[in-house]
């Protein structure tokens, strides 16, 4: 499915990008998802085949004439479209447990990323309150040194007054973030 996403991206003339590992999660799921989903409509097929034969083989018996010592249990078919249906979500729960819910990650790794990518690439606001959030994130998981030492170096007290309104809300939300830690 991912060579498949990179050809079609080729074809249509897309510059050649790295996909994210959130974006190569998304499309293995996406592809167990469909695997699960072919599975479980084989497995109904299959079961409703065996119906057909089943079916067919009682309307021969009983064309021929020929009575059965032991009467075989009747199998309908609801009973059976219900047990691929139970075949199928047992399918869907095997498939789910292989993925761990939350996946695990580094959550500081992954926001010195996301923030390296907005300082380097970013407008001035979308840069302000990438610092904001980061110094959020450090007070919130109790690093009180890294959020102080990031918000004094930024001298973001001095021109926050002439920022928009939301921008000035968070910087309120971060100091009182940045207390509380203290």
């Amino acid at each position: 499915l991912l060579r498949r996403a990179a050809a079609a991206a080729a074809a249509a003339g897309a510059p050649k990008k790295e996909m994210s590992k959130a974006e190569k999660l998304f499309l293995k799921e996406k592809a167990a998802k469909e695997k699960v989903e072919k599975e479980a409509a084989k497995a109904a097929e299959k079961a409703a085949k065996e119906a057909a034969k089943v079916e067919a083989s009682d309307d021969d018996d009983d064309e021929e004439g020929e009575e059965d010592e032991a009467p075989e249990p009747v199998v309908t078919e609801n009973r059976k479209a219900a047990d691929a249906a139970a075949a199928a979500a047992a399918a869907a729960d095997r498939e789910y447990d292989g993925f761990s819910v939350p996946r695990p990650m580094d959550l500081a790794a992954e926001m010195a990323t996301l923030s390296k990518r907005v300082y380097e690439r970013g407008v001035e606001r979308a840069k302000v309150r990438t610092l904001l959030c980061n110094v959020y994130h450090h007070s919130l998981h109790g690093r009180y040194g890294v959020a102080r030492d990031q918000l004094l170096m930024s001298h973001l007290g001095d021109v926050i007054h002439g920022m928009d309104i939301s921008t000035q809300i968070l910087y309120n939300r971060a100091l009182v973030r940045l207390r509380l830690c203290a």
